[in-house]
């Protein structure tokens, strides 16, 4: 083999390379094992998804590649669940991470005169992005309830610049949450030094939470890097469940709802960050779905607290 073709591989090596949660580090393609990773599916079931015609990719040198823009697109056009459709074209989308208050929300959505409303599951980071873009009406993002809205806010001006005022953005509130340690048997901090536990990626208002209570106690945030990640929560749950890990930090409704035990660390609030055209006009009917339908199926699921639902507030 030559220097040139040895530097090749090299070259096609680094390409082939992922971050730590299986996506492309950059590039504006996924891998099958990238695309799979990113919607959170089998590698078979992404080759289903082609022969169905409906995942963008094309085949180059025997590898098969899938542009980036257009996987979000293929994502938010199966949320509304008919591509060509003028009625799913008028679809509210929101991306957001899995949790049983956006899904009781987004199924209940329906009983309301009101634009149907799509649900996307994505990470925070991720939906601020497709939000940044247009690609989504909405996202859902959390924070600490404790008096930190200044820091979201911080966070959501350095990601979106001006877009937060050119579109007179605002959050509406959808709930709070408790969030700790959960398991199969009640942990605290002390498991992230002596269990195997996944935690969420780098800036996650569930990782960050953890982060501050270790600064706190004296123990350094560095130990969270010796622990696997999840892109979402219920991912880091099922990881328990299946005994692949000791512990996860994830909400205490989902972790109970699945057999599992729980110790609070602190209370995270989800909100809805929409422009203010869309909160006062398409979401004028979320308090009372939520409080009702929703909190009819939530009544089984503890540590969510529904008050002040349909609040909307301004971004500092």
């Amino acid at each position: 083999m030559t220097n040139d073709e040895q530097r090749d591989d090299s070259k096609r090596d680094d390409d082939d390379k992922c971050d730590d949660d299986g996506l492309a580090a950059d590039g504006p393609f996924f891998s099958t094992a990238e695309v799979a990773a990113y919607l959170g599916v089998h590698e078979k079931q992404i080759y289903r998804l082609m022969k169905r015609g409906g995942l963008p990719g094309t085949r180059v040198t025997g590898k098969w590649l899938f542009p980036k823009a257009l996987i979000d697109r293929f994502i938010i056009d199966s949320a509304r669940g008919d591509n060509n459709s003028a009625d799913s074209a008028r679809a509210i989308v929101i991306a957001g991470d899995d949790d049983p208050l956006t899904e009781a929300i987004a199924a209940t959505w329906s009983t309301v005169d009101a634009r149907p409303l799509a649900r996307v599951p994505a990470t925070m980071e991720h939906g601020l992005l497709l939000f940044a873009r247009g690609v989504v009406d909405g996202v859902v993002v959390e924070h600490a309830a404790d008096g930190c809205r200044g820091s979201v806010d911080r966070q959501l001006r350095r990601v979106l610049g001006p877009l937060v005022d050119a579109r007179e953005l605002v959050r509406v509130r959808l709930g709070r949450r408790d969030v700790g340690v959960v398991g199969r048997d009640r942990y605290g901090l002390e498991a992230l030094t002596d269990r195997r536990v996944v935690v969420r990626e780098i800036g996650v208002a569930s990782r960050t939470l953890v982060e501050h209570h270790l600064l706190r106690a004296g123990a350094d945030p560095a130990v969270l890097l010796r622990h696997p990640t999840a892109r979402h929560h219920r991912a880091a749950l099922e990881q328990v469940v299946a005994d692949d890990v000791d512990a996860a930090i994830a909400p205490i409704a989902e972790a109970r709802a699945m057999g599992l035990q729980g110790t609070v660390l602190a209370t995270l609030e989800l909100s809805l960050l929409v422009t203010r055209t869309v909160a006062e006009r398409e979401l004028k009917h979320l308090g009372v779905v939520v409080g009702g339908t929703v909190a009819s199926i939530l009544g089984r699921t503890p540590c969510i607290d529904l008050t002040g639902v349909g609040t909307i507030t301004a971004i500092a």
